[in-house]
């Protein structure tokens, strides 16, 4: 009679720990401010002082236009100005030299309309003087193109000589610390996020390393497209290695579970939509040992494994491994590769066992 066939599979101890629900959320790093930067006025650009990648203070000049028109402008319109004013002092004058008069009767309706007339238009003038001069001056100021915030400067679309204007972006600028990612969360997640709740990122750029970031906007409106509701997480960013447009990977926690029971997810096998694993137990058997002629010895107690194939119920997925609501107990032992040949009773091998038991017949697949 041939040996019993024995299976050679690796095997893990059951334990508890303490597990979290996670959602891992794709989003896309982005400054916490980004400004698109305009001019207020149209030219074309004289002087650049800034580069991409520069750091810039708000309110930092970026860049000038060629402003001569702007600047005789303000200075036509500043005359204008002083030739109201003094148009306005002598009609204000003028007015008070004959209002005595008026009062007394020695001047008639007449005259007197005329000179209160030119006064109430003097004032006229000299209010729509004064908003064009301020209005020219204010224009001439803004050849100079200006930071709106703090940040470095991520882009520069024009170089000196370029013709822009209010509706063309020369510059961006991005403030790199903190940064921010930005994630969608379903409907059936979003009420268990909290505002200051910690998270992990992971970003492609730095595959091996884990960023600490914290939830600061939860979104209360969802998206119609998507119908998930925008979740923002800020990153420290102080030595400015994560970059504005890299993609991140954000661990969302959602529920704490507690201590509880988990097994790898793939040591479990559906069968007929039951989920069953394979329990190792050591049995004593009488082996019957074979000699060096080939003859069979007396039978002798052997410790052997074995498994039992046993129903689960599992429940959530955390990290890899599967919590099992029922049918496994703390410390007791599964296979958790090689399941996939065995049934009820088969006859195993794990490498290294804790108890040292070496199962009798030969070594299978």
């Amino acid at each position: 009679m041939s040996p019993e066939q024995s299976y050679t599979v690796s095997s893990e101890v059951v334990g508890a720990s303490h597990e979290t629900i996670e959602r891992d959320l794709a989003g896309v790093i982005r400054g916490e401010m980004e400004a698109l930067v305009a001019p207020e006025i149209a030219g074309r650009l004289q002087d650049i002082y800034v580069e991409v990648g520069e750091e810039v203070r708000k309110g930092q000049a970026l860049a000038r236009i060629e402003g001569t028109s702007y600047w005789l402008s303000s200075e036509a319109a500043r005359g204008q100005f002083e030739a109201a004013r003094l148009q306005l002092k002598q009609a204000e004058d003028n007015y008070n030299r004959y209002q005595p008069l008026h009062d007394s009767g020695s001047i008639s309706a007449a005259q007197w309309e005329n000179i209160s007339n030119a006064y109430e238009a003097a004032k006229i003038n000299y209010d729509a003087s004064q908003a064009g001069y301020y209005r020219a001056a204010d224009t001439a100021g803004e050849t100079t193109i200006r930071a709106p915030i703090a940040g470095v400067v991520a882009v520069r679309n024009f170089d000196i000589g370029s013709m822009v204007g209010p509706s063309y972006q020369v510059f961006e600028i991005v403030k790199i610390d903190p940064m921010k990612v930005s994630i969608g969360v379903n409907e059936q997640d979003i009420g268990t996020v909290l505002p200051e709740s910690e998270v992990l990122v992971t970003v492609d750029a730095y595959p091996d390393e884990v960023f600490k970031g914290v939830v600061y906007s939860i979104g209360i409106k969802a998206d119609p497209r998507t119908h998930a509701f925008p979740v923002e997480v800020r990153l420290d960013n102080a030595d400015g290695r994560l970059k504005s447009g890299m993609v991140a990977h954000v661990r969302l926690p959602i529920k704490d579970l507690g201590e509880v029971l988990t097994i790898p997810i793939n040591a479990a096998v559906k069968i007929q939509e039951v989920d069953y694993v394979f329990v190792v137990q050591e049995v004593v058997e009488d082996v019957t040992p074979v000699g060096e002629d080939g003859k069979p010895g007396p039978p002798e107690p052997t410790t052997r494994l074995r498994v039992e194939k046993r129903a689960v119920t599992l429940g959530p997925v955390t990290d890899h491994r599967v919590v099992v609501l029922e049918g496994l107990e703390v410390g007791e032992e599964i296979v958790t590769e090689g399941q996939q040949f065995l049934e009820d009773s088969s006859l195993v091998t794990i490498p290294n066992h804790e108890s040292g038991a070496q199962t009798a017949g030969e070594d299978g697949q």
